[in-house]
């Protein structure tokens, strides 16, 4: 009786995990073939949860070097590795997913559009910066919409497979791989509706098994129908209770989804932040061109008659600065240039200042705009 006992736990077991390698092979199988990139993400966090689970949590990125595409290693762990934080575990996961599409498919596109050194580095341009919520950004879908590889969506229009950021309430947040609606009772919700009273998610997180692992997060009060008050009657599954609601800041417009390398506009995205940058950028630099002018030419008037420019030689400066001997004859051009708004506004103007306001322009965009300095760009611009 024992050994039968025994066979049939065995068998029981074997039954499971073959079960859950066919459904999570069927998952890669599917990646690519469809016009859905949320099949590869979620054939990333069937692969994840088979071989990365629980490998602890800790201000860290990535559970090891990760594969981009054809490049291996290419994307660079920090030294806590296998530990990681929750945005860097959504990353991997984006980027785990993006290699079982590559596997699949062969196609480079994705790997072109992003270079692993968008993932690797922390400047402006870098979408790393930006799923780490630096820059303004709230959100992976903050991320996917400013890089043009997806976009952004509020929460009541998640499907399994996109991304969610929340706030707790209690000055902690998390950035997680969205699953599904649930209701009270943890049923599994494909749509969202009334009955909804929270959601189970994917990430990697401190509280009970650190490291990648599932949770199930309920709103506390009334959206959340009254189980974050309540015992807690699924102990196997561990509740994440936060404050607010489904309509509130705490889950809104915090959503995001990655669409199919075919449809990634990455420069697209970049010509578009240009325009709005140029238009921005040029009256403020503009502005601090004048100063800059009116300052030099306040410091050669009030020291012209001692020769200063020769000594300080503006000539050999670089700017606007450069341009000044040939534009400023006398003591009293300067002295008006430094004493006059206008004129300085009206230098900034002429031919011969208006070229350096446009580089240094062009230099402020390059260091701003996501991709702007990858060869890709510059051989097709």
């Amino acid at each position: 009786m024992k050994r039968l006992l025994v066979n049939l736990f065995v068998g029981w077991i074997l039954f499971v995990f073959s079960n859950a390698s066919a459904f999570s092979s069927e998952l890669e199988e599917q990646c690519g073939k469809t016009d859905d990139f949320n099949v590869c993400i979620l054939a990333a966090v069937d692969l994840i949860h088979g071989s990365r689970e629980g490998q602890g949590y800790s201000d860290a990125y990535f559970t090891k070097d990760l594969d981009y595409g054809p490049a291996a290693n290419a994307i660079e762990a920090s030294n806590k590795k296998p530990n990681t934080m929750c945005v860097a575990a959504v990353s991997e996961t984006l980027i785990t997913a993006l290699n079982i599409y590559y596997n699949n498919t062969k196609d480079t596109k994705p790997f072109d559009d992003l270079p692993a050194a968008r993932w690797n580095g922390w400047s402006a341009r870098d979408i790393r910066d930006y799923m780490w919520e630096n820059r303004g950004s709230h959100s992976a879908g903050y991320a996917f919409d400013k890089f043009g590889i997806g976009q952004k969506l509020d929460f009541p229009d998640l499907r399994p497979g996109d991304f969610l950021s929340f706030d707790r309430g209690n000055n902690s947040g998390h950035s997680v791989i969205f699953i599904s609606y649930l209701d009270k009772e943890y049923n599994e919700l494909k749509n969202f509706s009334s009955e909804v009273a929270g959601f189970k998610y994917y990430s990697s997180q401190g509280s009970g098994v650190a490291g990648f692992a599932y949770r199930w997060a309920f709103f506390t009060g009334s959206d959340g129908k009254g189980v974050c008050s309540s015992p807690d009657t699924h102990p196997s599954k561990f509740r994440d209770c936060f404050g607010g609601g489904v309509q509130k800041h705490y889950v809104a417009n915090r959503g995001g989804r990655v669409n199919m390398p075919q449809k990634w506009h990455v420069k697209e995205s970049s010509e578009q932040l240009v325009a709005t940058l140029e238009a921005v950028l040029t009256p403020v630099i503009e502005q601090q061109f004048a100063t800059q002018l009116g300052n030099v030419a306040d410091l050669v008037s009030k020291n012209f008659s001692f020769g200063l420019t020769k000594k300080f030689d503006i000539g050999k400066g670089s700017g606007p600065i450069a341009s000044l001997p040939g534009i400023l004859k006398d003591k009293k051009d300067f002295q008006d240039l430094a004493t006059s708004s206008s004129k300085q506004r009206e230098l900034v103007q002429s031919p011969a200042i208006k070229g350096d306001i446009l580089k240094a322009v062009q230099a402020e965009i390059d260091r701003q705009v996501p991709g702007r300095l990858d060869p890709k760009f510059l051989k097709e611009e």
